[in-house]
């Protein structure tokens, strides 16, 4: 399944809503896109943001590795209850999402599963919306899923509905229900700004370093300024510079000198470092949370603030599949109530001893606990079925260990 339009390799160059080139985009062209993306037309602030992400070494790296953090993270699926429709639930939903296929509708050959889901919804992350189109087909009491990623540059909103509407066509598709639309941070809209400048510092940079390497040219003449043998010299310091022979009299000289550096391109360095930290930053966090300075207030550690970004990402993907897909499946299945969830499973947390003390005391006190919020402390979930069950082993009393052991 697929939507109605497919861009292709032969026909996406009619849709591209500006210009490919990074290095001709101006700061104020990027701010009436930005104003566009604001208003609703989202085509081409997130076109070129897009070619960022892809062409900007900086920003490239920075955002794959926020996305890929949540992506290679474990998924489960849980079941809220111990109910014999609560495992049904369960069984379904591994089911289809070990057999989910995801295809963009750009690069149609790009074939991925449950991780591709998961990078292509971190756009919301990115670029403030990530759109897809979800087609599900019932077989044989299960489901199967086909999942369309759709680029940003071919969607607007008007009258808080989006629209399929690339340009330079006629198609103008409202976005229905079998369309999943999920609303996320939006870093694109400040990193592109910070993109564009440091291609611009970095062609100045350029411009500057081309400018010393080549030596100077200088005349010395005995004339006063503004004599004939003044401008004789002017005429004769232009044309060996262009790299034409001239004949001058025995008491006048040209040279040609090295140009020195006088701090600019160090200044330049400095500029380009602190553009590069920004983009870094705003993907990743930094260090004690924006800048090591006396008295910072809210600080925290670089490995911590990584942990609050993936925990916080892992759970905007984790809530937006459950509100917006899971119950799909289910009622393609004629099941109004949902007993089981998708789950991104939280490898950053290092306090496992704490909890299992906390726990201990816990059930030494008498107290119960929710079934289903205990497992998902530890990332486990209840068995499908009795062949599904681990093995479980007697644990030895201290006393019967120590019987053993005389024997």
């Amino acid at each position: 399944m697929e939507v109605e339009i497919r861009l292709t390799d032969n026909n996406k160059e009619l849709f591209f809503p500006t210009s490919t080139d990074l290095n001709r985009l101006t700061e104020d062209q990027l701010r009436v896109y930005l104003d566009e993306f604001k208003t609703g037309d989202f085509r081409r602030a997130a076109f070129v943001w897009e070619l960022q992400l892809e062409r900007d070494d900086v920003v490239s790296v920075s955002a794959s590795k926020r996305k890929k953090a949540v992506a290679r993270h474990d998924w489960q699926v849980v079941a809220l209850d111990g109910s014999a429709e609560a495992t049904a639930q369960r069984n379904i939903l591994m089911d289809f999402f070990r057999t989910l296929t995801v295809r963009s509708l750009i690069g149609y050959n790009e074939v991925s599963g449950v991780n591709g889901l998961l990078e292509h919804l971190m756009s919301a992350i990115s670029c403030k919306y990530a759109v897809s189109k979800v087609g599900l087909e019932v077989v044989d009491g299960g489901v199967l899923g086909y999942v369309t990623t759709i680029p940003l540059w071919t969607i607007v909103a008007e009258k808080n509905q989006l629209y399929f509407r690339p340009y330079n066509s006629n198609i103008n598709n409202k976005l229905g229900d079998e369309y999943m639309i999920v609303v996320g941070q939006g870093i694109m809209e400040s990193c592109s700004i910070l993109s564009v400048r440091r291609f611009q510092c970095l062609s100045a940079w350029d411009s500057y370093v081309q400018g010393l390497s080549r030596p100077g040219v200088v005349g010395i003449c005995d004339g006063l300024e503004g004599s004939a043998e003044w401008e004789a010299m002017e005429r004769h310091v232009g044309d060996f510079a262009s790299g034409k022979n001239v004949v001058i009299s025995a008491a006048d000289r040209i040279e040609s000198v090295t140009r020195l550096a006088t701090g600019g391109s160090t200044a330049y360095e400095k500029l380009y470092d602190e553009l590069r930290r920004s983009i870094t930053v705003a993907w990743r966090g930094g260090d004690l949370s924006t800048r090591s300075e006396r008295y910072s207030m809210g600080a925290t550690l670089q490995a911590m603030e990584l942990n609050i970004i993936e925990l916080d990402d892992a759970q905007l993907l984790t809530d937006a599949i459950n509100t917006k897909l899971v119950p799909r499946v289910m009622q393609a299945l004629g099941k109004n109530e949902v007993l089981a969830e998708f789950r991104i499973q939280d490898t950053t947390r290092s306090e496992i001893d704490k909890d299992l003390m906390i726990d201990k005391f816990l059930y030494s006190a008498g107290l119960s606990q929710s079934l289903s919020d205990v497992l998902v402390r530890y990332h486990r979930s209840l068995p499908a079925g009795p062949s599904d069950k681990f093995p479980i082993v007697p644990v030895q009393k201290e006393t019967e260990i120590e019987k053993t052991d005389e024997q």
